[in-house]
């Protein structure tokens, strides 16, 4: 019953976000994760499903009415333009993306409080890892 709330502007990388949750979980290779922007939900087989929304052509109560939050009551629900959706305090991931240039993203993240603790350890144990085996002259910032 997660719900990632995912806003940003186009080729900030929201699809690109969900892909690797989706590779994350296990998704097998035979699958292409796709932004579901016509489609408006793709369902992956993963080790917790992962329902990939994108509310980008909808208006709010269009997006009502596809119950996302009930259809992905068992899995990781993951929602694109979720500003669109008015999902916005159902969130217990928000993740704003902003395209930087080239190869560069900014991401702003808010999350509840149940993940918030976890969420820091996560990123600052991989910030460690990364900034031992940075190469001589790299210098990584906290």
């Amino acid at each position: 019953g997660a719900i990632v709330l995912l806003d940003g502007p186009l080729g900030s990388g929201k699809t690109t976000l969900v892909r690797g949750l989706a590779h994350g979980l296990g998704l097998s290779g035979e699958y292409d994760v796709l932004s579901p922007t016509f489609a408006l939900l793709n369902i992956y087989p993963t080790a917790i499903p992962l329902y990939h929304a994108d509310c980008y052509r909808l208006s709010a109560f269009e997006a009502a009415d596809l119950d996302l939050v009930e259809e992905a009551r068992n899995g990781i629900l993951a929602v694109e333009w979720c500003k669109n959706a008015v999902l916005s305090e159902r969130g217990d991931l928000c993740l704003a993306l902003d395209y930087c240039g080239p190869g560069a993203r900014r991401v702003n993240i808010l999350a509840s409080r149940q993940l918030s603790d976890k969420i820091q350890s996560i990123m600052a144990a991989d910030f460690r890892a990364r900034r031992a085996s940075a190469p001589a002259g790299i210098n990584m910032k906290e």
